[in-house]
């Protein structure tokens, strides 16, 4: 049987280890098993869902999860088997009375553990005694219902993000399910199933088909990044290009390389949730919403802490090309705050009150802003103001930001430029310098930084900031 679109099916495909008939299933409780259309309608009840479906010794099998109508505060699984020459044609294998739990529903018949996620929760219990074996909560929507479980029973994954996919995976260890690793797909997806090996994950979606290593994963995923598509990367250079800093975005830790000389990798924990950093000479300098400090690349050690007395709502903040001064943005203000006498030397007025980002530009005599945009006004703004020797901030201009990506590319200082999602970065001619894996390609304007002859991608998505250096 051809099917013209999957998309119809929902998302629940079913490989057999004996390379046999592929089952595609629907969500409404529809199978196709080899070329046998199968409708199983009569087996619908309040709240019904399928779970999860496969071959039994060349039979169809599937579990299903109904509200339970002589208990009200609980569902019950049933695993049902396909017997079309039978009356009833789907005969009642198994039968399981749960708690009840929100979301979608999912089940694994090799360890009998069904899981319920939405997509502020995932809860994985075991059918047999309704006991808890997994529940991850967050407090914004995170996750994509349903989740599956790999074949053998070993892993369970789901979907989470933001604005990125990615996939969520857990290992069941003695019936306790552990944050096993993230998997980030390169390019978007409809759905996911793991294979029939269980070492790998496909996904599948109009871009194409992919196919993740369990063993290539980078990172124990979070349990809630519902704010961490706020927190880019920050990236600082020594003049000499020998010291890179690095940090999270109101995180903690600087993490610093050496790229000349064979030194290890330094991190620094400076207990400052950080916003922006630099480096002058051997010291890297950063900057919070309440303090200001600085360590020595050679030692390691503090050189300078103090507290910023400014404002307690600071939204962003920059630190001046000299490490002398501090930009401070709050909800329609801009503060010019003087690092070494520790006080504020001017406050502006902001127009567009919503500050989104905030930097001194190579020259140092001026300070530059974005604003967000909104419904009622969709472009952004970009507005400049002139550092006078006294301290005193000078409005000059402001510029709707229909395109920002010139804009970024002011920095570039060979004219390389870079465009959204785009494979290449270019020069001035529009020929190609540097093509860029799929992986590395941006969105947004705000996750590319050029300093110098460097050029790094900043996006939250990448376990650390992706730096590449250009040779004029």
């Amino acid at each position: 049987m051809v099917i013209n679109s999957i998309e119809s099916w929902g998302n629940e495909l079913a490989f057999p280890r004996n390379h046999g008939a592929v089952t595609l299933a629907s969500k409404s409780g529809s199978f196709i098993h080899g070329k046998t259309h199968i409708t199983c309608a009569e087996l619908y009840t309040t709240e019904f869902q399928l779970g999860a479906h496969w071959v039994h010794e060349e039979s169809l099998q599937f579990a299903t999860s109904s509200k339970n109508n002589n208990w009200d505060s609980g569902y019950v699984v049933e695993i049902r088997e396909f017997q079309p020459a039978s009356t009833p044609q789907f005969a009642l294998i198994k039968s399981f009375w749960i708690s009840s739990h929100n979301g979608e529903f999912s089940f694994s018949p090799v360890s009998f553990h069904a899981s319920f996620v939405t997509q502020e929760e995932i809860v994985i219990l075991g059918v047999e005694d309704s006991r808890i074996l997994l529940r991850v909560r967050t407090t914004h929507p995170l996750y994509t219902p349903p989740g599956c479980f790999s074949p053998d029973g070993s892993f369970f994954a789901c979907e989470y993000g933001v604005w990125e996919q990615k996939i969520c995976v857990w290992k069941n260890i003695s019936n306790n399910y552990v944050a096993w690793c993230g998997l980030q797909p390169q390019f978007p997806f409809e759905s996911f199933s793991f294979s029939p090996t269980t070492s790998t994950i496909l996904t599948w979606g109009k871009e194409g088909i992919q196919l993740l290593e369990l063993g290539n994963c980078s990172t124990i995923p979070p349990t809630d990044v519902s704010n961490q598509h706020y927190k880019k990367h920050l990236v600082a250079y020594s003049a000499d290009g020998a010291h890179i800093a690095m940090a999270l975005q109101k995180g903690t830790v600087v993490k610093v390389l050496y790229t000349i000389s064979n030194a290890p990798q330094q991190l620094l924990d400076t207990k400052i949730e950080i916003l922006d950093i630099k480096i002058i000479d051997s010291t890297v300098f950063v900057a919070g919403r309440h303090r200001f400090g600085s360590w020595c690349l050679e030692t390691g050690e503090p050189v300078h802490d103090h507290e910023i007395i400014a404002t307690t709502d600071t939204t962003c903040l920059a630190l001046s090309n000299d490490c002398s001064h501090l930009a401070l943005a709050t909800y329609g203000e801009v503060f010019l705050y003087d690092v070494q006498a520790q006080k504020i030397l001017s406050r502006q007025t902001v127009v567009e009150p919503w500050i989104s980002d905030l930097w001194f530009p190579p020259n140092g005599h001026q300070l530059w802003l974005t604003t967000h945009s909104s419904i009622s006004n969709p472009t952004s703004k970009l507005i400049k103001f002139e550092k006078r020797e006294d301290g005193k901030v000078l409005f000059v201009s402001m510029e709707d930001l229909w395109d920002a990506w010139p804009l970024v590319n002011r920095f570039s200082p060979h004219g390389w430029h870079i465009k959204n999602d785009s494979e290449w970065v270019v020069d001035l001619r529009g020929k190609k310098v540097l093509w860029l894996p799929l992986r590395w390609r941006v969105k947004q304007w705000q996750d590319v930084r050029w300093d110098g002859k460097f050029l790094a991608l900043v996006h939250y998505n990448h376990l650390e900031p992706i730096i590449i250096e250009f040779q004029p």
